[in-house]
């Protein structure tokens, strides 16, 4: 504070008809605000005069008007303007006055919008977005509480609750709050749907297909009701779906595939034929991966091999079931032939009775077959077509001869060697 001396000259009269002279003081007087000013659109402010002195009256004015208020403080202002008090003590005539320019700055705006609708399901989409300008800040409120993350004009909602967003204008520190947007989030069923294996197509099968929860949808190529039949349909991959939808009206969708697969190429030998006594291996040309199971397992060297060495005693027919990892199951079959013929290496065809004629025993079962002698020169010496073959030598010399023994029925030829002794 600092004070302004009016010098006021008053004729006083005295005793002795002389005049005295009095000095009067003025308080100097500043308007001070309760707010920081400048003040931001919507806020309001005190303008006060610090005084002391109750004997003292005060007119305020707004751009020259006068505001008809004689008070210290002006209370409740939001308009800008010049505003100006003049202070009269009314002990002292005296007067004094002090002005001050209020500014009122506008605020940001602060719309917030929805890219739908602010009722969805969880995981569909939705965006919350104010006006975006270079100069402002933003703070997000989920329940008025500050969203950390959110620092952007936008923000995709990922819980329920009540949204807002403060704009602040930074060259002006003037603030908005946007209105508040209810987000409401759905919850999602969790739908499964059981796998099938795969089917070959030439499988008559009709797969029940299993969603949960019950009470949903299937679709997909193939699909009837909750039934996907194989039968007719060309080999490939079906995409199956399944989509439940609960009471909030939200939907899920579980996907399969259903593989239909073609018949695998298969080769194993229909029929093969060995010597009493002997062994052989059935090769087999079957899909990679394959499990095979053989019966009976009489005569065989493993039952689950794909190449099994069979060595029967007896003429025997084995099945094999074939599984593909498509789940493919073909049973087929295999003939191993056991001949069992008794064929002499040599006789003494002299008259004696003991071992005169050649002889081959167990021809009796293939009465179709052709037997066939012959010298060292290949020129056929004897020659028959019957179950009853046996050969006296026909006054041949002694020595080595060949043979051979062609079984029709089985198609199947042997040979050897057979000595003739005198």
């Amino acid at each position: 504070m600092y004070r302004l001396l009016f010098l006021l000259l008053l004729l006083l009269p005295i005793a002795n008809g002389t005049w005295a002279a009095a000095t009067l003081d003025c308080d100097s007087i500043k308007i001070q605000s309760k707010q920081t000013l400048p003040l931001c659109d919507g806020d309001s402010t005190d303008l006060s005069i610090p005084s002391k002195n109750k004997n003292v009256s005060y007119r305020w004015f707004r751009d020259g008007v006068d505001l008809n208020i004689n008070s210290l403080t002006l209370r409740a202002v939001k308009k800008s303007g010049l505003y100006k008090v003049i202070v009269t003590n009314n002990t002292t005539p005296c007067t004094t006055q002090d002005s001050l320019k209020l500014m009122v700055l506008p605020r940001p705006a602060a719309t917030l919008t929805a890219s739908g609708p602010t009722n969805i399901c969880t995981g569909e989409p939705l965006k919350l977005s104010t006006i975006k300008q270079a100069n402002y800040d933003y703070l997000w409120l989920l329940n008025d509480i500050p969203l950390v993350a959110a620092i952007g004009s936008e923000w995709q909602p990922q819980k329920p609750g009540t949204y807002a967003v403060v704009v602040t204008d930074t060259s002006t520190k003037c603030s908005t709050k946007s209105d508040k947007k209810i987000v409401v989030i759905r919850p999602v069923p969790t739908v499964t749907l059981d796998s099938v294996a795969p089917i070959c197509s030439n499988n008559s099968q009709t797969i029940t297909l299993r969603g949960t929860p019950a009470g949903g949808i299937y679709g997909g190529r193939g699909v009837v009701e909750d039934k996907f039949p194989v039968f007719g349909l060309p080999s490939a991959s079906y995409v199956v779906t399944y989509t439940f939808t609960n009471v909030e009206g939200c939907s899920n969708r579980a996907i399969r595939t259903v593989v239909v697969a073609p018949p695998p190429r298969i080769q194993i030998p229909f029929q093969l034929v060995i010597l009493k006594g002997e062994s052989i291996e059935i090769k087999t040309s079957l899909p990679s991966k394959s499990t095979v199971i053989w019966s009976p397992s009489t005569g065989l060297s493993d039952t689950r091999s794909t190449t099994p060495t069979a060595s029967p005693q007896i003429t025997t027919t084995y099945l094999v079931a074939v599984t593909t990892p498509e789940g493919c199951r073909f049973v087929v079959n295999t003939k191993i032939v056991v001949v069992d013929l008794i064929i002499p290496n040599g006789f003494t065809p002299n008259g004696d009775g003991i071992n005169d004629k050649w002889e081959i025993g167990g021809i009796g079962e293939y009465p179709n077959s052709v037997v066939e002698v012959y010298n060292r020169w290949g020129n056929i010496v004897f020659r028959s077509k019957s179950d009853n073959a046996q050969w006296d030598g026909d006054a041949l010399p002694l020595g080595i001869y060949y043979y051979s023994v062609y079984l029709r029925e089985i198609d199947y030829k042997l040979s050897g060697e057979v000595l003739i002794m005198r």
